[in-house]
């Protein structure tokens, strides 16, 4: 430190800022020098700007923690800057080690299989439909029911959307229902009706990132809507190619269509106008694979009790859930009869965070763009840019590419009934020669029931996704009967729950 001290203090500063939080920590340890300087003269300095801010407007530790997304309320009792970076690389370091510990949990929904859902952290319950019809908000810490729309309200394998308190889903081929959250200091989760939103062609798919609604047809017709108005105010109408199959992401400026063989298609959200196109089929100068996992369910929980208390709390901490696998390099040694080409290969769900992309095929093909608004200049640069990662798959289960999702350089896809967790490196291109961690877990209690996921998320501290199970049922034979003399028959069905598995170590 003596040899440094004669720096400026900005200067001192600016060398920190390219230490990783460990390296920060040895510093500290090798002089008292450091130690005064880091610990005393500029602790909160120098860790917010480790910490990342949601969002980056943060400026003090309260504002941070809001909007920071975490299910088991890992940073709860955090007060500094410090004690927040360190409990961020305690978390890292659980989810890049060989073998995780993570925490499971089930959410069971009633006895309604669940279709889609979404998360709220900050008001701490998810929104999900079902396959059978109806909508239900519930408490994401106790599992209690806070509100709902019963069956013949909302049609069964409603697709959802929701940001910030505000829900959308479809209403037959051609509507959608707008929704917000009720705000008043009585019973929580209660919504209202904001709009029916009625257009003259089948409404495909639907993206929602408050205050944007994008709406995406089959027949060429996409519409940008601005929901921030009393009423939602259609901001943008423009033409598309014809065959857009329903999967569409949108960022602050653009919005991505998938339009299977034919790829991905940029479009503008102020003017509609095409931005670009991203073909991955053009995209083979960097390839590798991933071997199927042989994942084993096995679960304690395959059978759950039907009870009006679902079974919520976490299981204990365990490191079998989940397998850990390779990155080798090249293409897939596989030569099913169904097997699909790359240039047949049809592309499906997309899902955008920054300048990276992602996207699944039909056929377990992942392409993962680390820039996509340089890919979609030219297929050189879109080829420079993209990785293709092949997994085993088959095609004829597999509608479309199933779901995925991205946060911050995690990547979260279904293939083949599996679920895999991927890291990225920092430029966000996987690279086989140094290898990040890849960990599968299945979608299913048991092999007897795979079903694929519809839906599942990737957030700070936790993967989220549905999960095929079964689920128990006691019926009294005779109802006459009194509590002690009933005689109950058990009945067995399979459903679908929420599925949370942490990765929130021990502190």
């Amino acid at each position: 430190m003596a040899s440094l001290a004669q720096l400026p203090s900005e200067i001192l500063l600016q060398i920190i800022e390219y230490l990783p939080i460990p390296s920060i920590a040895a510093l500290i340890q090798t002089s008292r020098g450091w130690h005064q300087f880091i610990d005393h003269g500029h602790q909160d300095h120098i860790y917010q700007s480790k910490a990342g801010c949601y969002p980056a407007s943060s400026r003090d530790i309260a504002s941070f923690l809001k909007h920071s997304p975490s299910f088991t309320g890992y940073l709860d009792d955090v007060s500094t800057w410090k004690q927040l970076c360190k409990k961020q690389s305690l978390l890292m370091r659980n989810w890049t080690c060989d073998r995780p510990m993570v925490r499971e949990s089930l959410i069971h929904v009633r006895r309604n299989a669940v279709w889609r859902f979404r998360p709220d952290f900050e008001n701490r319950w998810f929104m999900s439909t079902s396959v059978s019809g109806g909508i239900a908000v519930t408490d994401m810490d106790t599992g209690q029911r806070l509100w709902h729309l019963p069956e013949d309200f909302v049609r069964p394998y409603a697709h959802l959307e929701y940001d910030k308190g505000w829900a959308v889903w479809d209403k037959g081929e051609n509507a959608l229902e707008i929704w917000k959250v009720v705000q008043s200091e009585g019973e929580r989760g209660q919504f209202e009706q904001v709009a029916i939103l009625h257009h003259d062609c089948e409404t495909r798919g639907f993206h929602l990132r408050y205050p944007t609604l994008c709406v995406v047809s089959t027949q060429g017709q996409a519409f940008v809507y601005d929901l921030s108005q009393e009423t939602s105010r259609l901001h943008t109408e423009f033409n598309i190619r014809t065959g857009a199959v329903g999967h569409l992401c949108q960022e602050d400026k653009a919005v991505m269509y998938s339009f299977g063989t034919e790829g991905y298609h940029f479009h503008s959200k102020e003017t509609g106008g095409l931005l670009g196109i991203l073909e991955p089929k053009t995209c083979t100068t960097h390839v590798c694979h991933i071997r199927h996992p042989l994942l084993t369910p096995g679960y304690k929980h395959a059978q759950v009790e039907d009870s009006p208390s679902p079974p919520y709390l976490p299981g204990p901490p365990t490191r079998d859930h989940l397998v850990r696998l390779e990155l080798d390099s090249g293409p897939h040694s596989r030569h099913t009869a169904d097997y699909l080409s790359p240039e047949d290969d049809e592309w499906g769900a997309g899902s955008l965070f920054g300048k990276i992309m992602v996207g699944v095929s039909k056929s377990g093909r992942v392409i993962i763009c680390s820039d996509w608004p340089e890919a979609i200049r030219s297929r050189e640069r879109a080829a420079a840019v993209s990785t293709i990662i092949e997994c085993e798959a088959n095609p004829s289960n597999f509608h479309l590419g199933g779901w995925l999702s991205i946060n911050h350089n995690r990547v979260l896809f279904e293939v083949a009934d599996s679920l895999y967790i991927l890291t990225l490196p920092e430029d966000g291109m996987p690279f086989v020669h140094q290898p990040q961690p890849i960990f599968a877990t299945p979608l299913s209690a048991s092999q007897q029931h795979n079903i694929p996921a519809s839906w599942m998320g990737v957030f700070d501290d936790c993967i989220m996704s549905t999960f095929a199970l079964l689920c128990r049922r006691y019926e009294r034979i005779d109802p006459t009967q009194s509590e002690n003399e009933a005689i109950y028959h058990i009945r067995t069905y399979a459903t679908k729950a929420i599925r949370v598995m942490s990765f929130t170590p021990d502190v």
